[in-house]
């Protein structure tokens, strides 16, 4: 348990490092929020992109964790649907429940985690492939059902903000170019391993100070049950799925620890947006505390 410890604390010291500065007001929380859009633009993009670039391209596109994931996705987003319109919410809200349930923090959170557990080289893989999951299959689907319940029907902007994603640009333009077999320019690939340390610590403090700008409202049920759902029957579901597809142990693994971090910082955005900015900040703020015990076990269980 010591050694799971010493592998996830500096994660959430990080975190806290990020909510202490924005709240004592150390550090301005728009001043974090540009740099959060720096990593997410430049430091992650450049990264994935080296990562990409320089595996073989029969290593990373892995059909088999795509499936999986994508199943354990699209199930949970089904599951936590339907549960919310048995508990008598309208499609809109529903639908916000069931993203919250079925996109991981994979930039801000995802990465860095399986990059302490599991190395660089792992993580930035299997990131590349949550990417295409969560952008071409699961926000698009929870997305879709939240516009049309609303009767704001554009899946031409949907479309065009999934393509100009810097993330998916990255992870096309590192599979593209690993499919020529060329090797990168040394100053180039120099310079992307000066980049590679940046993205991931900085994008823990940035998760603190979102958290550390957000306004929880009353404690409502549709937050509580999300922390099980999030932390608990997605990963589990991720899980059953690799086993189902014989995805590679290791790769499995790092599939499930990323199912199991809390849900994407912009669900509160999307909350807002949607008109429910409360459950959104609530259930945001529980996972992100709740996930440091959940992880914290998960990772004991793994066996890592």
């Amino acid at each position: 348990m010591l050694t799971v410890l010493s592998l996830l604390l500096p994660v959430y010291l990080l975190v806290a490092m990020g909510f202490g500065v924005v709240r004592t007001h150390w550090v301005g929380g728009s001043e974090m929020a540009s740099l959060g859009r720096l990593v997410l633009r430049v430091f992650i993009p450049a990264t994935l992109f080296y990562a990409l670039s320089s595996a073989p391209l029969h290593e990373t596109l892995r059909l088999d964790y795509l499936a999986a994931y994508a199943g354990g996705s699209v199930g949970i987003w089904g599951i936590t649907f339907v549960l919310s319109r048995l508990l008598g919410n309208n499609r809109a809200d529903a639908g916000l429940e069931a993203m919250g349930a079925s996109v991981s923090n994979s930039a801000y959170f995802g990465l860095p985690v399986v990059t302490m557990v599991f190395g660089a080289d792992t993580a930035f893989r299997v990131f590349a492939l949550h990417l295409l999951v969560e952008n071409l299959v699961t926000l698009p689907l929870a997305i879709g059902v939240m516009e049309t319940a609303g009767g704001r029907v554009s899946l031409g902007r949907l479309a065009a903000t999934t393509l100009r994603n810097p993330l998916l640009i990255a992870s096309v333009a590192g599979l593209a170019y690993a499919a020529t077999g060329l090797p990168l320019p040394e100053p180039v690939s120099r310079t992307f391993q000066m980049l590679n340390p940046v993205a991931a610590p900085v994008a823990l403090l940035v998760i603190g100070a979102a958290v550390a700008e957000l306004n929880p409202g009353a404690m409502g049920w549709a937050a509580v049950r999300l922390v099980p759902l999030k932390l608990v029957v997605f990963p589990a579901l991720v899980g059953g799925l690799m086993v189902l597809f014989s995805v590679d142990p290791t790769l499995a693994k790092a599939g499930v620890l990323n199912a199991a971090v809390p849900m994407m910082s912009s669900f509160a955005l999307f909350g807002l947006n949607y008109g429910r900015p409360q459950l959104a900040a609530t259930a945001l703020i529980l996972n992100t505390a709740v996930s440091f015990f959940t992880l914290t076990g998960l990772v004991a269980f793994l066996e890592v």
